[in-house]
């Protein structure tokens, strides 16, 4: 028994050159503002053992194990007991280090698929923040993703009330491509936002994270500050999952910046 509480379950390792890290943005307190898990490289040395104190659980808290249930329509129990099997699980990233920026950043943007969020692809997005990129993953809020929220004001973030975004079935049938459509443009909607907030950093104008208004136990060393000027956009990628695919078709579509 002490062995099994002793033992930290990881995803794992990233192979590339650069220790990833991670960190939440929220670029505003209402439902339209996009919300992003953002992975990227830093300067911390790979095989450092105080790096498993800045690891982060795969899945944040219990909203979201609720919201997986509902999209595999499980009972929360069976769920629960699948992952309480499983153990808790942890992602090999430094949660608010600081980025590392030697040279200027590639910046690739992540579409997850119906069902998703901001922490289901975790491994190819540290991966590919291993290897020197800067990947946005968005967590859409077109009730598309297992679970979101935002904070409706700094009172709230403070205070950590989220407002939730649940997910949404949509059932087949004769607008179930009216619907699917409509989210799709929200979803498009949300990466042109994306593009822009890179545009904007990289030229000076740094927005507020909401994030930093939300208690937390991590050290934070990550500053929106240190990426300004220091982003690749010339060859601005966009990649999505399923559902998440058709999101960046689209936004690739209607985007020339992409």
């Amino acid at each position: 028994m002490w062995l099994f509480k002793r033992a930290m379950k990881c995803l794992p390792a990233a192979t590339g050159p650069f220790m990833p890290g991670c960190m939440d943005v929220m670029l505003g307190y209402d439902q339209e503002s996009p919300m992003l898990r953002l992975f990227y490289p830093t300067n911390a040395k790979k095989d450092e053992k105080e790096n498993t104190k800045k690891y982060v659980p795969w899945l944040p808290d219990d909203s979201y194990l609720v919201g997986i249930s509902r999209v595999l329509m499980l009972h929360l129990y069976i769920v629960r007991l699948l992952l309480w099997w499983r153990g808790r699980t942890y992602v090999p990233v430094l949660y608010g280090e600081k980025i590392r920026t030697n040279e200027k950043l590639k910046c690739i943007v992540m579409s997850h698929g119906l069902g998703g969020s901001r922490f289901l692809y975790s491994n190819i997005c540290y991966e590919l923040a291993s290897n020197g990129f800067l990947v946005l993953c968005l967590e859409h809020k077109e009730m598309s993703a297992c679970n979101t929220y935002f904070y409706a004001n700094q009172e709230d973030a403070r205070n950590d009330k989220r407002t939730i975004i649940d997910f949404r079935h949509i059932a087949l049938g004769e607008n179930h491509y009216t619907e699917r459509n409509e989210q799709i443009k929200f979803r498009s909607k949300e990466c042109n936002k994306v593009v822009q907030f890179l545009e904007d950093l990289n030229g000076g104008n740094v927005p507020y994270n909401v994030v930093a208004d939300v208690p937390t136990e991590h050290d934070i060393l990550f500053d929106l500050n240190d990426l300004v000027a220091n982003l690749d956009l010339e060859n601005l990628t966009m990649m999505g999952h399923s559902f998440g695919g058709a999101t960046a078709l689209n936004s690739i579509a209607n985007n020339k910046k992409i």
